[in-house]
């Protein structure tokens, strides 16, 4: 796969930087996503005038639940990678940067917001909201950057990566909540 830098001179992108890159980012996971005061709950379900909830769950737990979603996401993106090498590296590479580009926005949202997760609610809104905009513009603005400077890449494949990368996500979120 070459990359194409600003002044048009081509550079080669290796897979394997690529899949190493992945692995940083799972460990940087574990290593790095912290909780913002750790002693809030969640409160879910019909509230009455004396605050009666229907069910409680524990920051911590849930913070630990999705940095356990993010390592899911690494593993199943590395996993697609590694299957769509028999297809061709062009494959595996296009999907690698499908999933980075939705995967590392995705990071930086989990990391903004978790820092206010079991504070003050309006503030922790307010974040949310921030961070998921800020997150759908960088995968706008990764995405428009991929498909201009690398070359050649398999846009049906990059899109796989992509989509596989957020159904994960998508799951892995769900079970955060269950």
């Amino acid at each position: 796969m070459e990359f194409y830098s600003a002044d048009g001179k081509k550079t080669h992108i290796p897979l394997f930087p690529l899949m190493a890159l992945m692995l940083k980012c799972a460990v940087f996971v574990r290593d790095s996503v912290n909780v913002g005061s750790g002693q809030g709950r969640i409160m879910s379900g019909t509230q009455s005038d004396q605050a009666v909830t229907t069910s409680h769950l524990d920051v911590s737990r849930l913070a630990q639940r999705l940095k356990s979603g993010l390592r899911i996401q690494v593993f199943v993106l590395l996993g697609l990678a590694a299957v769509l090498l028999l297809v061709g590296s062009i494959a595996a590479k296009s999907s690698l940067l499908g999933g980075l580009a939705v995967f590392v926005p995705g990071l930086i949202f989990k990391m903004v917001t978790l820092r206010k997760l079991g504070g003050d609610t309006a503030a922790f809104l307010r974040t949310v909201t921030l961070a998921e905009f800020g997150k759908l513009l960088l995968v706008g603005v990764l995405c428009g950057l991929i498909f201009v400077f690398v070359k050649p890449l398999a846009p049906g494949y990059f899109f796989l990566g992509m989509i596989v990368t957020m159904v994960v996500g998508w799951g892995t979120l769900m079970r955060a909540f269950s």
